[in-house]
């Protein structure tokens, strides 16, 4: 018989996790098929699965036929294996027959995320001012057994050539660079399949050289200083990244050498060093350990930039991708939650208060932003709850809520030293009543999230069905969702400050703001208003006091956009009051009465009374 401790030890070198999870595994490539000649290494893999289900790893016979499918593997046996198992015979390895169909655009994005490459190169050509220009250049290589593939992926992309590997080496190389195709095939293609992690911070630099290319067309020497500016992140980031996956070995070794907590006290060290040395190409990058690591089911690797922010989500018993682009659909099996444009509160007509004549939509819309903003779905002892909480200057708008409602209840507590009021809703009937104005309706993600938990607690609490919509809403001019987010989450300030450009030494300056922890929803916002969907974070600025996301607006010109949607939607907490002064003035400034001494001093008088009105609310 084997020697069992033998036995295990090898097992559990080959087999990283339980049968359960590597089921899930299988499941997910059987499902999704692997293109590349790992396709055979998959279906061997499958095999050994099957013998271990049915336990025949346990006799001498079945562990023999592992050994026999595990020496046509790449890297063989092992030489003490050979010693011990010399009579080995190495099983037929299947032919891989590779498919002829186009590949999936996720997939070659998958396939980039790990192969690809995105480049800036320096390429030396006497006929240059400066004696040599830059390429952008997209690669993928592989070796030369998957040069089928790599013919695959130009015909799918429709553009690409193949690099024929040089002396003696057998890498086959995919090169697009023609700049046409960059803009017009590469690009879009990373814009709508998103990568993550670090690649995904060479892509934003990449793409940020390839229009600066575009546009430049011929360099001086101005231009190739912010290309090797643009290509010097890429290899700073590569370096950092590299050292931190040697550290995380080390972590690992600590773990099985001596205790838990002192490798969870080393991965921490890890974190803050790379907060220091990433920080200074103001990226970002946060390792969360909630848990001690024998019990952790999930990491959340989250990569912050000044340009975007992704989450990658590795979940102990399933991997689902969270993508943070926006979509009209979710395919079937995907996890992200589809997003429409408008409201649906058919549900809900049927089950207003009586002595309500008709669904008012456009307060609905401005309550759902109003809650996202500054309501709570509280679940506590199997219970639900749902409250939204004011200063005592803003109780009127609660009064109007419960108004326009037509249910809930209003009570004045005393929170630390100051007075809040409380519109709550306590009953079955009325709970039912929200659900429906809220399910399908939401618009960030952490609310919808805290809302399907909150939902679920209820249908156990009341022994309902009722079914939870995973999907998101997105904003637009066009809905009140807007207004009542900045009701809870916005701000119009103003100010005179020096300013050695004007003849009177001071001029105005005007900012609306929107501040929220959820990087999507602040992202949406400065696209609606600005009119763009560019990857960049302009106007977006992280604060890392309170790990949260602002977006601002001080442009005198894109500030009409803001001004005229809220003056079609109303806001109703006592910013309508700070937006009426913050109007006044934006109008004197269109009107260049700031110009004037007489002028300017009535913009600063009206830049105190928004500050007071601030003080008041506080």
């Amino acid at each position: 018989m084997i020697n069992n401790h033998f036995l295990i030890k090898i097992l559990s070198y080959y087999l990283k996790g339980s049968i359960k999870s590597l089921n899930v595994v299988r499941e997910h490539f059987e499902k999704y098929p692997l293109q590349t000649t790992k396709y055979v290494h998959f279906r061997l893999w499958c095999e050994v699965l099957d013998i271990i289900k049915k336990k025949e790893h346990l006799t001498p016979e079945g562990f023999k036929k592992i050994l026999s499918i595990k020496s046509v593997f790449p890297k063989r046996l092992s030489s003490s294996l050979l010693y011990n198992y010399p009579n080995i015979v190495p099983i037929n390895k299947p032919v891989f027959v590779s498919p002829k169909d186009k590949l999936d655009p996720n997939w070659i994005v998958g396939f980039a995320q790990a192969d690809g490459t995105f480049g800036l190169n320096y390429i030396k050509q006497a006929r240059m001012t400066l004696g040599f220009t830059c390429q952008p250049q997209f690669r993928i290589t592989q070796h030369e057994r998957d040069l089928i593939v790599l013919n695959r992926i130009i015909e799918s992309m429709g553009c690409g050539t193949i690099v024929k590997p040089s002396g003696d080496r057998d890498r086959y190389t995919i090169s697009v660079a023609n700049l046409n195709d960059l803009i017009t095939i590469i690009i879009p293609l990373f814009q709508t399949h998103t990568i993550y992690g670090a690649k995904y911070e060479d892509f934003l630099d990449f793409c940020k050289g390839v229009f600066f290319v575009k546009k430049q067309g011929t360099f001086n020497s101005w231009g190739f200083e912010e290309i090797k500016r643009f290509s010097g992140w890429n290899e700073y980031r590569k370096k950092i990244l590299k050292m931190t996956r040697w550290f995380n070995v080390y972590c690992n070794l600590f773990t099985w050498l001596f205790n838990k907590e002192c490798s969870r006290w080393l991965m921490w060290v890890n974190q803050l060093w790379c907060h220091c040395l990433l920080g200074s190409p103001y990226i970002k990058f946060i390792y969360i350990l909630s848990l001690p690591l024998y019990k952790i089911n999930k990491k959340i690797l989250c990569f912050r930039r000044g340009f975007s922010t992704f989450f990658l989500l590795i979940n102990k018993k399933k991997l689902k991708g969270v993508n943070q682009q926006e979509t009209s659909s979710s395919d079937e099996g995907s996890s992200e939650a589809r997003r429409d444009i408008t409201y649906e509160f058919n549900e809900y007509s049927n089950l207003i208060p009586q002595h309500k004549k008709k669904v008012n939509r456009q307060f609905l819309e401005w309550f759902i932003g109003f809650t996202e903003g500054d309501g709570s779905f509280i679940v506590s002892k199997d219970k639900i709850y749902f409250d939204i909480t004011q200063s005592i200057s803003d109780i009127q708008v609660l009064y109007y809520i419960k108004k326009e409602l037509g249910f809930g209840k209003i009570l004045i507590r005393k929170e630390e030293s100051r007075f809040v009021g409380v519109f709550y809703v306590s009953s079955k009937e009325n709970f039912a009543r929200l659900i429906h104005i809220f399910n399908g309706n939401l618009c960030t993600h952490y609310k919808k999230e805290q809302f399907k938990m909150w939902l679920t607690t209820y249908n156990k609490q009341y022994n309902m069905e009722i079914p939870f919509k995973d999907k998101l809403v997105k904003p637009s001019l066009h809905s009140g969702w807007i207004s009542g987010f900045v009701d809870a989450e916005g701000c119009f300030y103003g100010r005179v400050k020096s300013c050695s450009m004007s003849k009177l030494r001071r001029a105005p300056h005007l900012t609306f703001q929107v501040s929220q922890k959820e990087l999507y929803i602040i992202k949406t916002l400065r696209d609606i208003f600005f009119n763009t969907d560019s990857l960049d974070l302009k106007n977006v600025k992280y604060d890392k006091s309170w790990d949260g996301w602002t977006f601002h607006c001080s442009s005198f010109t894109k500030l009409k956009v803001i001004r005229n949607y809220f003056s079609r939607y109303k806001l109703k907490t006592k910013k309508s009051l700070l937006f009426t002064k913050w109007c006044k003035i934006h109008d004197m400034v269109l009107n260049k009465k700031h110009l004037t001494l007489e002028g300017l001093n009535k913009i600063d008088f009206l830049t105190k009374d928004i500050k007071k009105i601030y003080k008041l609310k506080i």
